[in-house]
């Protein structure tokens, strides 16, 4: 009979401790869930510092034989490169913006202002 008495009071015990157990571990949980969202929202800015220190492909130009603009992404093997083939500096510029656009490619500053200046004479 004693012990009886001593797992129903055990068993007791259990009962009023585990209640309040469950009233901390919803607010633990909600403060997990608030835990993962702030994780969830700080894990996107590494990532975009991830990506934005790794280097981008570069759009540049040479001129061609026939006097025109050779558009082409620097350090992409030939047969992946999308060259163009450009008559004027103004198109050459317009195809540039369109690939920066479309790949994700960065520009060569220097390049673009000088296809700028080109544009610029032509008229």
């Amino acid at each position: 009979m004693k012990a009886t008495a001593t797992t129903t009071a055990a068993t007791a015990n259990a009962t009023t401790t585990a209640k309040p157990k469950k009233r901390s571990s919803k607010k633990a949980a909600a403060q997990v869930e608030a835990t993962a969202a702030t994780a969830t929202e700080q894990q996107p800015q590494p990532q975009a510092e991830a990506t934005a220190s790794k280097p981008n492909k570069l759009l540049v130009f040479k001129r061609s034989r026939n006097n025109g603009f050779y558009v082409y992404l620097l350090g992409v093997m030939p047969d992946e490169n999308i060259g163009c083939n450009c008559r004027t500096a103004q198109s050459a510029m317009r195809f540039m913006l369109w690939k920066k656009r479309e790949l994700g490619a960065s520009i060569s500053e220097q390049h673009f202002n000088e296809l700028k200046q080109l544009a610029a004479a032509e008229g």
